[in-house]
């Protein structure tokens, strides 16, 4: 450990203890929620699952740690959380390596990017292609981003324009060749990766050398076929100029746009208000836009959101799980006043990582599940029951819109024979430094009346999924064994175990009054909860299944619902050809052919100015040892609390 790190370790130890010694609590409140059954409010945009967010595409093939990718967290995302797309950086990069220059010609290899797609492809979901970096052979300078495995990111601009405009249309081609046009056509291209951050860490150039860059992508694309699906520019400071001057362009200069993409972080750690309100900016700037330009239409795609960009454990606790589902439902249009997002990514599926090398094992950056051995996070967990949520919405009342508070939302099933309710607890503290990591436990009281029951029987069973601090937690497991960081072969199965999304009290069958039901319950602050009410004796489609999920999947040509049910075992190897599908597609374009035709990252948020300090995609700051020393040092201090009884894993599949 250097000096640096021990200075920053100790730093943190001291913080960690000054905020342990004033608990960062509220009050116990008592709640009455009520539930109509029998008054549908409306359908439900699934925002949450149209994408998530991933590293470092290489990553799917291999990584720095030989034999661990990604590919079984992919298959997680799909299966149990009912992901679409799934966006990451890099798969321009030149460990991914489609272009070349021999002899001062370019030439394309398509080995490890067929490797890449045809896992995303046969799991049922697509990629969305974010376009970058640029292939050193294609750079016009040395900059570079990250350091992936020792192959960074350029993020120089090209070097000739035309040959940029092939390369995009090479690759299209090829994905069209490969996977066929209709379903490339669903696939949406999102060029660049925030190109305005001020020191240039993804994009050495001005606004005006990213239409450019735009441009000259947009062509090369729509060269393959015009009905390609196009965006930008995935900014990360969704409050700055970018956005309105880039739909200026693109208006003025007749440039496809079907997308913005932009990216949000709190300023405060798990500040579930922040989200919406950066949203409510962006759509209503949208809303104003397409007044301006009645010929714009575009959809609002959130490509990157988290608890935070500063680093720390908030990422990986409950508090993370009350975020995640607090931020969602703020974003419905009927808590936030404006249209949901078209897309909610949220940044990034495993802890799996390359923007810097690490030697931790677990709980040291972003991630829904561990670096290795795929452990479910209280984040993914509470996705999992967001996957399980229907589209017909209920109305819903008692809850408050306070930052802090219990809320939730209820749905029922297609048909009529269950009524899901999430509720969700959610405190944070209004800091940025470690202080601001994680909140005390707190026991609300509530009582949940649920009416209108359509149900012919006249009783149910009811079952409650949950997570918070003493259920369902790998990491209050990890904390408890006294070393998250490189947890022992033990204390991995123990994480594991608990961090399967289990019934949290016994399963119910209950009578009903005049189609009500009265329920009375303790739930955890932070925490998650999931009540199933089903008619006795029904079997409900899970979510997922072909007979529920409709014919919104039709356009997809391989579906999760595919999947086995149940899950994969976290602990299951994950070798380099582990999923891909054996159906047969056209043979790729011979290898090496000439074409045809013609360190870590920075902080930001809606409004404000990056952080001081390098920082990367996701925000995790310059000074990522400083980060992991302090993530160390929290463990050491923090105390666990008994892990609550374990209880039937949770078995339903995600509704795509």
């Amino acid at each position: 450990m250097t000096r640096f790190d021990r200075k920053a370790f100790f730093l943190a130890v001291l913080v960690a203890s000054w905020s342990l010694a004033f608990p960062r609590s509220v009050a116990a409140r008592d709640y009455q929620l009520t539930v109509n059954a029998g008054n549908e409010i409306g359908r439900i945009s699934r925002f949450w699952q149209a994408a998530v967010g991933s590293d470092h595409m290489y990553m799917v093939i291999d990584s720095a740690r030989t034999g661990v990718n990604l590919k079984s967290a992919y298959g997680l995302a799909a299966r149990e959380l009912g992901m679409r797309q799934v966006r990451g950086h890099g798969i321009f990069d030149d460990d991914v390596g489609i272009y070349h220059e021999v002899n001062g010609q370019p030439t394309y290899t398509w080995d490890k990017l067929d490797q890449i797609f045809d896992y995303i492809t046969s799991i049922g979901m697509n990629p969305l292609v974010e376009v970058g970096f640029m292939p050193s052979d294609l750079a016009s300078g040395t900059k570079t981003f990250g350091w992936y495995g020792g192959v960074p990111g350029n993020v120089t601009l090209p070097k000739d324009y035309t040959r940029w405009s092939d390369l995009l249309y090479n690759v299209a081609q090829h994905c069209i060749d490969r996977y066929g046009l209709e379903r490339v056509r669903t696939w949406n291209w999102e060029i660049w990766n925030e190109p305005d951050l001020p020191r240039g860490d993804f994009f050495m150039g001005t606004i005006q050398d990213y239409f450019r860059l735009y441009d000259a992508a947009v062509a090369g694309l729509l060269r393959a076929d015009p009905m390609l699906r196009v965006g930008g520019p995935s900014v990360a400071v969704s409050g700055n100029n970018w956005i309105s001057d880039f739909i200026d362009h693109c208006m003025i200069s007749h440039v496809k746009l079907d997308f913005i993409t932009w990216h949000t972080y709190p300023a405060f750690k798990a500040d579930a208000t922040a989200i919406p309100a950066a949203h409510r900016n962006v759509q209503s700037l949208l809303d104003r836009k397409k007044v301006q330009y009645p010929q714009l239409s575009v959809e609002n795609y959130l490509t990157e959101w988290n608890t935070t960009y500063l680093g720390g454990t908030s990422y990986h606790h409950e508090m993370a799980a009350s975020f995640v589902a607090k931020t969602v439902h703020g974003l419905f249009a009927s808590q936030n006043g404006v249209k949901p997002p078209d897309t909610a990514a949220f940044w990034v599926i495993s802890e799996l990582w390359e923007e810097w090398q690490t030697t931790a094992d677990a709980f040291d950056v972003m991630g829904m599940v561990t670096r290795t051995h795929d452990v479910r996070k209280p984040s993914f967990l509470a996705y999992q029951m967001m996957a399980s949520m229907r589209d017909i919405e209920l109305d819903f009342r008692g809850g408050i819109t306070d930052p802090r508070g219990l809320n939730g939302w209820a749905t029922i099933s297609d048909d009529k024979k269950q009524v899901e309710i999430l509720i969700y607890d959610h405190n944070f503290v209004s800091g940025t430094t470690a202080a601001a990591d994680s909140v005390s436990t707190v026991v609300d009281n509530v009582t949940l009346n649920v009416s209108g029951l359509p149900f012919a029987k006249p009783s149910v069973t009811v079952q409650r999924y949950g997570v918070d601090h003493d259920h369902n937690n790998a990491y209050t497991v990890a904390v408890q064994a006294g070393n998250p960081l490189l947890p022992s072969a033990a204390t991995w199965t123990s994480m594991q175990e608990a961090g399967q999304l289990r019934t949290i009290q016994p399963d119910e069958v209950r009578p009903t009054t005049g189609a009500a039901l009265t329920l009375t319950f303790q739930q955890n602050q932070p925490g998650v909860s999931l009540f199933l009410v089903t008619e006795e004796g029904a079997i409900v489609v899970p979510p997922g299944a072909a007979g529920d999920a409709g014919a919104r999947d039709a356009a997809r040509s391989v579906d999760a619902s595919t999947a086995t049910e149940g899950g994969v075992d976290p602990g299951a190897s994950r070798d380099a050809g582990e999923g891909i599908a054996d159906a047969p597609h056209p043979p790729p374009a011979t290898e090496g052919s000439v074409a045809t035709g013609g360190a870590p990252t920075s902080g930001h948020s809606a409004s404000g100015e990056r952080a001081s300090g390098g920082s990367d995609a996701c925000g995790c700051r310059l000074e990522g040892r400083a980060f992991r020393s302090m993530a160390g040092a929290a463990w050491v201090i923090v105390a666990g609390t008994a892990f609550g009884r374990r209880r039937r894993r949770f078995n339903l599949r995600a509704r795509p």
